[in-house]
């Protein structure tokens, strides 16, 4: 039995539930949505690769790779969007050119595939269908509409972490860059280079490799909030971006949140502060926090 279809058709089912999960934590929220909209083009590229590969007879398999090509190509531009709205780029947002790269362009890519423009012919395997690309103008248009889309969305991405005082959003963006960037350089060489060079001998997993990048997407997700609001995550940002000096304390009275600021002032880091007593900071006996510096954050 050919293992690659069933782990294809599973690896699909996996991003259906990562739509669902992502979804249900804040339906209404635009990151939310387009978030989801980018997972999905994995689970049809998936679904399209576990039936090219089941297929037997050529013309159907290639009507899968068709099907599929709603997913490997419309990715990038997903993408780009997820990303422009992750990093709050509200101008970009209201471009109509923007729109028109999101989805004009991947719109016109998918024709020219399901009109044996760019994956012209299929390669019986052992593993199912290698792919032959065409060596054509639309082929190279792929090519740069995938890399400067991904390349955009990286800069977009790493100027976002550099300039948000946000822990967590630095987080969320690094994760990112990290998983995309390591799904983006291994599914170009098995899904690409080596088709290109003749070498079928590894198959194109580049859908099943983007598990790694809904990896780091759930990994943002659940950890680093970057879907959801909770009073943690939302109290952390907007104390964090404050510049006078602020302690947030539970209702025991203990410190539960410390801006930079505040780690100034005092001279301790946030980790030495947590959970701290406030009784114990304000007492003028307390040997760990005294000075006129320390008095002017309670003034």
């Amino acid at each position: 039995m050919n293992i690659l279809p069933v782990l294809h058709l599973t690896a699909a089912l996996i991003y259906i539930n990562l739509v669902v999960f992502v979804l249900s934590k804040n339906p209404r929220s635009p990151v939310n949505i387009v978030s989801s909209l980018f997972i999905l083009c994995f689970a049809v590229w998936n679904f399209g690769d576990a039936l090219l590969h089941f297929s037997q007879d050529r013309s159907i398999a290639m009507f899968w790779e068709n099907m599929g090509s709603f997913g490997w190509i419309g990715f990038a531009g997903f993408f780009l969007w997820q990303t422009a709205v992750l990093t709050g780029r509200k101008k970009l947002l209201k471009s109509f050119l923007f729109y028109l790269a999101v989805f004009a362009v991947p719109a016109v890519l998918i024709y020219a595939q399901w009109t044996g423009r760019l994956i012209n012919d299929l390669v019986r395997q052992p593993y199912g269908w290698g792919v032959v690309w065409s060596e054509s103008f639309w082929t190279v248009s792929y090519y740069i509409y995938y890399v400067t889309y991904i390349i955009v969305s990286f800069l977009l991405l790493l100027n976002y972490r550099r300039k948000t005082g946000h822990r967590y959003r630095q987080k969320q963006a690094a994760v990112i860059i990290l998983t995309a960037s390591v799904v983006a350089i291994a599914g170009t060489v098995t899904n690409v280079a080596l088709p290109q060079l003749g070498n079928y001998d590894l198959p194109p997993v580049a859908p099943l490799l983007s598990l790694i990048w809904a990896g780091g997407l759930t990994l943002a997700v659940t950890k680093y909030g970057l879907m959801s609001i909770n009073p943690a995550t939302a109290a952390s940002d907007i104390i964090a971006t404050m510049a006078d000096a602020l302690l947030l304390l539970n209702p025991e009275g203990n410190i539960a949140e410390v801006n930079t600021a505040a780690e100034t002032l005092l001279g301790y880091r946030r980790v030495e502060l947590l959970g701290r007593p406030v009784e114990m900071i304000l007492s003028s006996g307390s040997s760990l926090f005294k000075g006129p510096e320390f008095e002017k954050l309670f003034e």
